[in-house]
């Protein structure tokens, strides 16, 4: 039985981890994030399982400390909960700053210590990270400052884990076709530009070596292959998959 607690499930990556990983056999998932309405829509996608919706802010300490698992040790655990900026560091304010890290980084720790403090032995942890985190990109400074940081936090926790053979891992994906680029006001200006998402997307990827943005699912399939058993040797690793923008 696998039993995975999946942060930002209600979309993106985190949802796409969810609907990959309710297809395996006597799966138990943990679904989390803000958006009640969204983890409502999953949870009628998913259909009837072992599913547990907790619609809570990821940043918030005291609703960890109130999530109840049930008694049952995590063998997984899936942190894609996260948001975007779009603003150079002249213009960004302290507030908006602190928005992003709030949820990238303190969000992500606190799912993290979650994690490890309810982790069976020889459970699997995976923090979606970015591209970002290693390449600098203008207008994504607190972005891009919250998935460098969250590397270094996979690199301890994965030390830390060692001891009863927890591993944890990142993925770093590029451009992915998700809502938290997709709402954004230049991705909406660039669809009315070039007249429809899909030119927006190709014009998006101009930069990227395969000339194409990941689908969330694709991201899901690598984060599903670092849970299971055929990843037992990898810990502290953040696995690119950004379609070659970082080289």
């Amino acid at each position: 039985m696998t039993h995975i607690l999946i942060t930002g499930a209600a979309s993106g990556i985190g949802r796409a981890s969810a609907l990959k990983l309710a297809a395996a056999e006597n799966a138990r998932l943990v679904l989390i994030d803000r958006d009640a309405t969204g983890l409502d829509t999953l949870l009628k996608e998913l259909g009837s399982g072992d599913w547990q919706a907790a619609p809570m802010d990821v940043a918030d300490p005291e609703a960890w400390a109130a999530l109840d698992l049930g008694g049952a040790p995590l063998t997984g655990a899936v942190l894609a909960a996260g948001i975007s900026d779009a603003a150079p560091i002249v213009d960004m304010s302290f507030e908006d700053w602190r928005r992003v890290m709030s949820v990238n980084l303190d969000g992500a720790f606190l799912a993290l210590q979650f994690a490890l403090r309810n982790a069976a032995e020889g459970a699997s942890i995976v923090a979606v990270g970015s591209a970002t985190g290693r390449k600098a990109v203008p207008n994504t400074a607190a972005y891009g400052a919250s998935k460098a940081a969250l590397s270094q936090l996979v690199k301890v926790g994965a030390l830390e884990g060692a001891a009863r053979q927890v591993r944890v891992n990142a993925v770093a994906p590029g451009g992915v076709k998700t809502p938290m680029f997709s709402n954004l006001d230049f991705f909406k200006e660039l669809t009315a530009l070039h007249g429809s998402e899909d030119a927006a997307w190709s014009a998006l990827a101009v930069e990227t070596p395969l000339k194409r943005f990941a689908e969330a699912a694709e991201v899901a399939a690598l984060i599903a292959f670092l849970l299971g058993p055929d990843a037992i040797s990898i810990t502290g690793a953040t696995l690119d998959c950004d379609g070659g923008y970082g080289v």
